[in-house]
């Protein structure tokens, strides 16, 4: 009886020894996560990324946005022939701001037409030029994009040169909302004008008088569509200022306004 007792007090202890073991190796586990988690909780909290505007350069908006989904065909001819574009500075005087900058200003009003406010090109403003050289060996001597074929026209000796332009002014809606329009101009350089870079909305005539040739003259002001920019935005901070003036500046130079219209008053 003795023994069989003294196996089972063994047998207990031994028990116990073992459970004590897996109490200790438990708590130890048990320690060793809460340190884990209160590491993480201690840590500062991480700020989410917010989603910044992706920045992009005049020339890829261009690119991207207006002319490859419709095609560079639709804008040059013989566009194949294109070289790569390269930056225009003569253009751009001051630097401006990159096209995700600008303060965008959706339509608000019911009407599509948009008015210049004023018959000037004082507030037009050139923000990208860029320009590419055709390949001539890649053209045709019928081209439109040849400007010199052979003598015998079997090839072209020289290629013409694309423009792109990216150009802005100020306009008016029919609900008195001002807005900054822009627009993107492509042109050949060999069919420019004295014309061909002033702001839409605006009528020229050439002088009778002229000092030179194709030398041309404000002569008032016509309805243009919504659609025919490519994006409207918020006035620049001058723009209030210099609107009021040139609006003065065109009633003083014989100007007659009807309703939101300019027209020059011939005598």
């Amino acid at each position: 009886m003795k023994a069989r007792i003294g196996r089972r007090s063994y047998g207990l202890k031994k028990y116990l020894q073992v459970t004590e073991k897996l109490d200790e190796v438990f708590m130890l586990k048990l320690i060793i996560l809460l340190g884990i988690i209160l590491s993480c909780t201690s840590r500062p909290p991480q700020r989410l990324p917010s989603s910044p505007v992706e920045e992009i350069g005049w020339q890829e908006y261009i690119l991207k946005k207006i002319v490859e989904p419709m095609g560079l065909e639709k804008f040059f001819p013989d566009s194949r022939a294109l070289g790569p574009w390269q930056s225009n500075d003569d253009f751009v005087i001051n630097k401006p701001v990159s096209p995700t900058e600008i303060p965008v200003r959706p339509l608000a009003c019911e009407s599509k037409n948009l008015y210049p406010t004023h018959p000037y090109q004082s507030t037009k403003e050139y923000i990208h030029a860029a320009f590419s050289m055709y390949d001539h060996r890649m053209l045709s001597p019928d081209s439109y994009a040849c400007l010199t074929p052979n003598p015998t026209r079997k090839f072209c000796l020289r290629g013409a040169t694309a423009l792109l332009v990216v150009m802005s002014d100020t306009y008016e809606d029919d609900c008195g909302n001002f807005y900054r329009g822009y627009w993107l101009l492509t042109y050949l350089k060999s069919d420019e004008s004295m014309g061909t870079l002033f702001s839409k909305g605006r009528v020229l005539y050439e002088k009778p008088d002229a000092e030179f040739p194709g030398e041309y003259d404000e002569a008032g002001t016509y309805i243009v569509k919504s659609g025919d920019f490519f994006l409207l935005g918020d006035l620049l901070p001058e723009d209030r200022e210099n609107i009021r003036v040139e609006e003065e500046r065109a009633l003083r130079d014989g100007f007659k306004k009807s309703g939101k219209l300019y027209e020059r008053i011939t005598n």
